[in-house]
């Protein structure tokens, strides 16, 4: 029996095959006891044999199915066969339906049911009701057809064994079924949870992977910053922006694979927020600009001027689908034109606007065959050529995803050859109906040509935390510029005894180290109090979904993904230092003395060694910083020089490398590249002590000669450069005083000054209206959004101005 068991049960995997089975055995079963009852009960040899013969062929054909695997001719054969031919026979001849058979013709269609179909089922169970429908009236009409059952006791057998045998075969097989049904719930849930698992250790995965990626590649594109910015050769700079470009588009691929993993998690997250359709769409049209002129292609815009001012929506996912749509007509289009537009229709429910935003181009177009695919991952188009285009494939499909999850949809019109239209539609709140108008009033260009330097700190203080030694150092370069004083610490313990003994304006530390991270040192910096009033910024390669809002409610006063850019690291430190310690403008050089006194600038200095406009790289092409570096030189000179000249002069050339390292700095960044060089070469050849003896006067000369030039540089734009007023401390302000200085504050980036200036202009608002939108800039602010705040408090202003 066990053989038997394990043959016909444990050994087949599919339900209806154990069902078959069992089926057959109840059926063997069922006409080898009839046999045997119509023999020793009844003496009804026809009946008996017939039984037997049913048994018999029932054997043989769980043999053959078993042997050859065909199942399911062996289930036509039963139907058939056995209930279609046999199950009358046997009707006929075993008492019609005074005995037991109407009890097997119900057995016989539940079989049926079971092993066949739909179609086939319904087909020969309709087939089998029909047959035994007939055989139960035509008996009820010619009884004489019928061989009786000899004898009431051998009728009541075969009652008693016909419901019985059927209901313990039923019984068995429903049983079997609700056995089997609660192992594939066991086996589902098992599942379920293996996959679960299996997500949760696909995102520990992807977060790991994204910050063993990034952290290298933050260093990769920080020195490579640091060689376009410090390179006076075009072709070294060309390189770098190559290295760029590539080190962008690695992070682009690393971003798609998390963002796909976040969908297909369920962990996507979209926000819903006010925002400026203006700034939105310059930083679309300058995105826009800036790719087709690296391409060589035409660019125009069309921008409907009714589109409302302000839109509840996601800024963020809006721009990341239309920048792929950019991309891609880029990518595909050789030569031509690529074009945006933007207008706002009629929605279906009051208060919304649907917001489309297409992007057109002229190139190769998509044939009726490549659209069925063209929202599929990893799929990438092909150029006429047949060769793949670079990229992963991922853009189309996530950005499909997102518009889905956004309540819109991507349109999508394109005719090989001609080119392609893709569209974003999106149904969008109105916050404020009032239009935007002509771009011309509102589509700023950014005239910068640098965003190195763009501030002077030198009382600030900043602590860098990282277990990474090339992080530290990439930080420390990037920030020299800015001349703020830098401590790093290679681990938390180690940043918290630096934080004892000296108090920062801001410390930058990375989330992942080992021993003690990042929210481990900060939960103990401030249960010892010794972060209080120091904003302390998060740094990390983790870009997965919750990691933000994870580390802001651990208390970390921003977040900062690497790798880190120049511009958004400045921005965060603008942030937080204290608005009297950091001088920051935006006077150009030629709008400032005009080109003629420039000229005579350039030539003055140069007769002195130094070449302005390199120096001015380091200030961000901005002459009042330059001037402002150019002060720090000339107070630092005295104290730097004296310390140099005693150690040469004690031949204490160990320690005279440490001046001269620094020295080469700050040469650097004010032009002075004589100076700078010879620095250089000293601290290369640092063991070289006759070098040092020999080449340390030129030193000297060079540096007095930076310094008398710098000087001469101060005296000559003495009426150029502004004086400092200092206001009181706790002076009473206008609400339109404290507007424009909240303005100012935010244009420079200063997060304490603009916070406290937008909390008095709230104490100060007695309109509902006006309070409210004050409340959404307070918010924006504490976001460190200061892109997004700047034009609500710009027009806020201007309507304090007209009441006014």
């Amino acid at each position: 029996m066990k053989k038997l068991k394990k043959i016909l049960f444990d050994g087949q995997p599919d339900f209806r095959i154990r069902i078959f089975n069992l089926l057959a055995l109840g059926g063997i079963t069922i006409s080898y006891v009839m046999a045997v009852l119509c023999l020793l009960v009844g003496n009804d040899f026809v009946t008996g044999l017939v039984n037997f013969l049913a048994g018999t062929m029932a054997v043989f054909l769980l043999y053959y199915t078993n042997q050859s695997g065909r199942y399911q001719m062996g289930y036509l054969i039963t139907i058939i066969v056995v209930f279609l031919i046999g199950f009358p026979i046997l009707f006929f001849t075993g008492g019609g339906y005074k005995g037991s058979m109407p009890c097997f013709f119900i057995f016989a269609c539940l079989f049926t049911v079971f092993m066949l179909d739909t179609k086939k089922a319904i087909l020969f169970v309709s087939i089998e009701l029909t047959v035994y429908a007939f055989c139960c009236v035509y008996a009820h009409l010619n009884p004489a057809c019928v061989i009786p059952l000899s004898g009431d006791l051998s009728l009541t057998f075969d009652i008693i064994l016909g419901f019985v045998v059927v209901s313990l075969v039923l019984g068995t097989v429903i049983m079997l079924i609700l056995r089997l049904y609660r192992q594939q719930q066991q086996s589902l849930e098992l599942a379920r949870e293996e996959a679960e698992a299996a997500s949760r250790a696909k995102s520990t995965f992807l977060a790991n992977m994204s910050h063993e990626i990034r952290s290298p590649l933050n260093t990769i594109l920080a020195m490579n910053s640091l060689i376009e910015r410090n390179s006076v050769s075009r072709e070294i700079q060309d390189y770098a922006r190559d290295i760029q470009r590539s080190g962008k588009m690695l992070l682009e691929i690393i971003s798609n694979i998390l963002d796909l993993s976040k969908i297909e998690a369920g962990k996507f997250d979209v926000e819903n927020r006010p925002y400026q359709v203006t700034s939105l769409l310059s930083d679309l049209i300058l995105s826009c600009e800036l790719q087709t002129e690296k391409k060589g292609l035409q660019f125009h815009y069309e921008i409907d001027q009714t589109i409302p001012t302000v839109l509840i929506g996601s800024p963020l996912h809006i721009t990341q689908i239309v920048m792929n749509f950019v991309s891609n007509a880029v990518k595909y289009t050789k030569a031509g034109t690529v074009t945006l537009v933007a207008e706002a229709k009629e929605a279906d429910h009051p208060g919304y606007r649907m917001m489309r935003i297409t992007v057109k181009d002229t190139g190769m177009g998509i044939g009726q065959e490549g659209l069925k695919d063209l929202f599929l991952s990893f799929e990438r188009g092909k150029q006429p050529d047949g060769r793949r285009t670079e990229g992963t494939g991922l853009g189309l499909a996530i950005a499909k995803e997102i518009a889905d999850r956004l309540g819109g949809q991507i349109l999508v019109e394109s005719q090989k050859g001609k080119g392609s239209a893709f569209c974003l539609e999106l149904p969008q709140k109105v916050e404020s109906f009032e239009p935007i108008g002509q771009p011309g009033q509102w589509l700023m260009r950014d005239t910068q040509d640098s965003e190195y330097g763009s501030f002077l700190a030198p009382e600030g203080r900043v602590l860098i935390v990282d277990d990474n030694d090339e992080n530290r150092k990439v930080f420390c370069a990037l920030l020299e510029p800015t001349m703020v004083q830098i401590d790093t610490a290679a681990s938390g313990r180690e940043a918290i005894e630096m934080v004892k003994r000296k108090n920062y304006h801001v410390i930058f530390m990375d989330y992942m180290m080992p021993e003690m991270d990042g929210i481990e040192t900060l939960q103990l910096m401030k249960k010892e109090h010794l972060a209080d009033g120091t904003a302390i910024i998060a740094l990390t390669a983790d870009a997965v979904t919750g990691t933000r809002e994870k580390l802001l409610r651990e208390g970390f006063s921003a977040y900062l993904s690497k790798p880190v850019g120049t511009g958004s690291l400045e921005s965060a430190i603008l942030a937080c230092l204290p608005a009297d310690l950091v001088t920051r403008t935006d006077h150009q050089v030629p709008a400032l003395i005009g080109d003629e006194k420039m000229s005579t600038i350039k030539d003055g200095l140069a007769s002195y060694d130094i070449i302005l406009e390199n120096g001015l790289i380091f200030s961000g092409n901005d002459l009042i910083l330059y001037c402002k570096r150019a002060y720090y030189f000339i107070e630092a000179y005295p104290k730097a020089r004296e310390s140099a000249e005693r150690f040469f002069h004690e031949k204490d050339f160990e320690n005279l490398v440490f001046p001269i390292h620094s020295l080469k700095s700050s040469a650097q960044a004010i032009g002075a590249e004589d100076l700078q060089h010879i620095s250089a070469r000293i601290e290369k050849r640092s063991g070289d002590l006759s070098y040092f003896e020999n080449s340390m006067p030129l030193l000297f000369l060079e540096w007095q000669r930076a310094y008398d030039g710098l000087r001469w540089l101060l005296d000559e734009l003495n009426e150029f450069l502004p004086k400092s007023e200092a206001e009181p401390d706790n002076e009473k302000l206008s609400p339109f005083a404290y507007g424009r200085r909240a303005v100012l504050a935010v244009r420079m980036c200063n997060w304490t000054q603009a916070r406290c200036d937008v909390a008095a202009l709230l104490d100060l608002e007695e309109d509902e209206g006006r309070r409210g939108r004050l409340q959404q800039m307070a918010a924006l602010i504490e976001e460190l959004s200061f892109e997004e705040a700047q034009p609500l408090l710009e027009d806020y202003l201007a309507e304090m101005e007209a009441k006014e």
